[in-house]
C-alpha cells in the first residue's frame, strides 16, 4: 500500500474480473455522490471460462447514500460486505491502514477501519464485479491456518464495535455479529481435519470457544442448526455426518 500514487485505489482478485465499465462507473458513483468509497454488487460464477454478466445481472442501477456511523452499521449487519474487492477508494484513506501480512481473510481484518475514516459511501446495486467461485479458493480451504485468522479478524472487528458501542453500534450489533461468529466456527469445527497432534488440540479450543460463545448469547438469537449442534457436541462424528450430507444436498441443488 506504500505503493499508491494515484487518488483512487481499486482491488482485484486474480482470478475475478470486472465487468468492463467497471472503474468508469464506480468512478462516476464516487464523483457524483462526493463519496470517499463507492461499492457495488457482485455475482458469483462457477464456471472456468470467461466470465460474462448477464443482461438480468446489469440491468438495475440504484444506489444508497451511507454517512460515516449509517455505513459502519451496514458493515455490522452484513448490508455491505466486507471485501476489499467490489469496492473503489480515496486512496488518502489507506496512508495509515494496511492489510495484515500473511493472514486469509484479511479482507474482515481491515474494511472496518478504512470505512472509520470515511464521511460518506455510495453503493449501488447494479452487478460490476464478477467472482469466480471454486472449491480450491484460499477462503474454502479449512486448516488451522484459515480458522485462526478468520477468528482473529472477527475479535477485532467485535472490539471495534464493543469500544464504539452506544455511539455507533448497539447491542444487536454486537449479538448479530457474535451469532455470525458462531455459526462460523461450528461450520469449521465440523469441516476439521485432524491430522496433526497440533490440529486436535486447536480441534479442543475451538470447541470451548464455542461453548464460551454459547453463553453469552441469547438463546432465542440461535437457530435450529446451531441447537441441534449443541445437541450433539459430544458426538463430533454425527456433526462431520449431518455437514457433509447437508453439502451434498446443497451441491445437488445449485446443479439442478
Amino acid at each position: 500500500m506504500d505503493r499508491i500514487t494515484g487518488d483512487i485505489v481499486a482491488f482485484l482478485d486474480s482470478d475475478d474480473a470486472y465487468v468492463s465499465t467497471f472503474l468508469e462507473e464506480m468512478i462516476d458513483i464516487m464523483t457524483k455522490n462526493n463519496a470517499e468509497i463507492a461499492g457495488c454488487n457482485f455475482v458469483r460464477k462457477t464456471t472456468k471460462e470467461r466470465m460474462e454478466v448477464d443482461e438480468k445481472e446489469s440491468s438495475t442501477h440504484e444506489f444508497v447514500i451511507y454517512n460515516r456511523k449509517e455505513a459502519l452499521c451496514a458493515l455490522a449487519d452484513l448490508i455491505i460486505p466486507h471485501f476489499a474487492w467490489n469496492k473503489i477508494y480515496k486512496s488518502d484513506l489507506w496512508s495509515t491502514v494496511c492489510f495484515p501480512v500473511g493472514h486469509v481473510y484479511e479482507d474482515i481484518d481491515t474494511i472496518f477501519r478504512v470505512f472509520s475514516l470515511t464521511t460518506k459511501v455510495s453503493i449501488t446495486n447494479k452487478v460490476l464485479y464478477l467472482y469466480r467461485k471454486h472449491n480450491a479458493s484460499i477462503t474454502r480451504t479449512f486448516s488451522k491456518k484459515s480458522m485462526s485468522d478468520w477468528m482473529l479478524a472477527i475479535d477485532h472487528f467485535l472490539d471495534f464495535i464493543r469500544s464504539n458501542t452506544p455511539e455507533i453500534f448497539t447491542t444487536k450489533h454486537i449479538n448479530e455479529v457474535q451469532v455470525l461468529q458462531l455459526r462460523t466456527m461450528i461450520s469449521f469445527y465440523a469441516r476439521s481435519v485432524k491430522n496433526s497432534e497440533d490440529e486436535r488440540q486447536f480441534e479442543v479450543y475451538l470447541r470451548n470457544r464455542i461453548l464460551m460463545l454459547r453463553q453469552e448469547l441469547d438463546p432465542n438469537s440461535l437457530d435450529l442448526r446451531i441447537r441441534v449442534f449443541f445437541l450433539v457436541l459430544h458426538c463430533p462424528w454425527v456433526i462431520r455426518l449431518v455437514y457433509q450430507v447437508r453439502s451434498f444436498m446443497r451441491s445437488k441443488i445449485r446443479k439442478n
